[in-house]
């Protein structure tokens, strides 16, 4: 019995689980586009469990959908509209050991989820 309870616990601290988090309702600072890559930080940063760096959330441009979310947040920034973001992950495209908190979905309202 008491392999099997220290087995369970190995299993459960090695096993490091990311949930989706959102982030603050916020205005866009900065955009900085690079290969496959896009890093944003908002006026507002909210500290995201599990990545190294919280500096910067990051949009994957690898898969095509993300282009029309890239999109959206040029606009939000040109606009000067607030965004905020479901977050799903860390990601690491740029190869720096940097890992960015992945964003998932983009929120182009005032209120948390686009409540109104």
């Amino acid at each position: 019995m008491k392999k099997y309870i220290a087995i369970i616990l190995a299993l459960s601290i090695t096993n490091v689980t990311f949930a989706s988090a959102p982030s603050e309702v916020s205005e866009i600072k900065a955009i900085i586009a690079g290969e496959g890559l896009v890093r944003v930080k908002l006026n507002t940063m909210k500290s995201v469990e599990g990545c190294a760096s919280q500096e910067f959330y990051a949009l994957d441009l690898s898969n095509n959908i993300n282009n029309y979310m890239f999109s959206t947040l040029l606009t939000a920034k040109a606009s000067g509209k607030k965004v905020s973001f479901l977050l799903d992950s860390c990601i690491d495209l740029s190869g720096t050991g940097n890992v960015y908190p992945k964003i998932k979905y983009i929120y182009f309202c005032d209120t948390q989820w686009c409540n109104l």
